[in-house]
C-alpha cells in the first residue's frame, strides 16, 4: 500500500494491482501500441487455440503432440510460429537426403540423417516416430545391415513426417496471421 509522510495508508481500499491498472488506464496510450499489443494477444490465442482445436478435432489421430509444442516453446506464440515455419522449410530436405542415401545404401549418411531428423520431429511433437528413427540408426550401426528392415523404418519415418508436415501446413497456411 502507498503511504504518505505521516505513515498513513493512502487509498487503503486499493491493492497494488488495482493501483497499477488504474495508473495504466489513466496514462496516455498510443493507438498503435494498443493495436500491436492486441495483435500479439490475439495471435498467441489463435496459434495455441488452433493447435488445440486441431488436436481435439482429430482426437488420437492428430500427428502432433500440441502440449509438447507449447511446453517446449514456453507458450511463446512467435517462437511457436518460427518453429513450425522452420520445420516446414528445413526438414523436407532431410527426407530427400534420406531417400537418396537409402537408394545408394550409404550407411554413414543414412545414420547421420536418421539422427539429424530426431530433433526437429521431437521439437514439433511428432507422435510415435522415435521407434522408427532409432531402429534405422541401429540398423546403420550394425555390421550386417538388413536393408529391407531399414527401408521399412525409413518409409515409416517418412510417413510420420508427411503426416506432421500436413498438419503444420494446415495450421500455418489456413489459420495463422502472416
Amino acid at each position: 500500500m502507498l503511504k504518505n509522510r505521516n505513515k498513513k495508508l493512502l487509498y487503503p481500499q486499493l491493492t497494488l494491482l488495482d493501483f497499477g491498472v488504474k495508473t495504466f488506464l489513466s496514462a496516455d496510450i498510443k493507438k498503435e501500441e494498443l493495436a500491436k499489443f492486441a495483435d500479439k494477444v490475439s495471435e498467441k490465442e489463435n496459434i495455441i487455440s488452433v493447435l488445440r482445436q486441431k488436436e481435439i478435432e482429430f482426437q488420437g489421430d492428430y500427428p502432433l503432440n500440441v502440449q509438447r509444442i507449447i511446453e517446449l516453446t514456453n507458450d511463446d506464440s512467435a517462437f511457436i510460429k518460427l518453429v513450425l515455419q522452420s520445420f516446414i522449410a528445413d526438414v523436407p530436405g532431410y527426407f530427400s537426403e534420406l531417400e537418396t542415401y537409402m537408394e545408394s545404401q550409404d550407411k554413414t549418411r543414412v545414420l547421420q540423417i536418421a539422427h539429424k531428423v530426431k530433433s526437429p520431429l521431437n521439437i514439433v511433437g511428432v507422435k510415435n516416430f522415435m521407434h522408427f528413427a532409432e531402429t534405422l540408426e541401429k540398423e546403420m550401426e550394425s555390421e550386417a545391415t538388413d536393408w529391407g528392415l531399414s527401408i521399412k523404418s525409413a518409409n515409416d519415418l517418412t510417413t510420420k513426417f508427411k503426416e506432421a508436415q500436413k498438419a503444420v501446413l494446415e495450421v500455418l497456411e489456413e489459420r495463422l496471421p502472416s
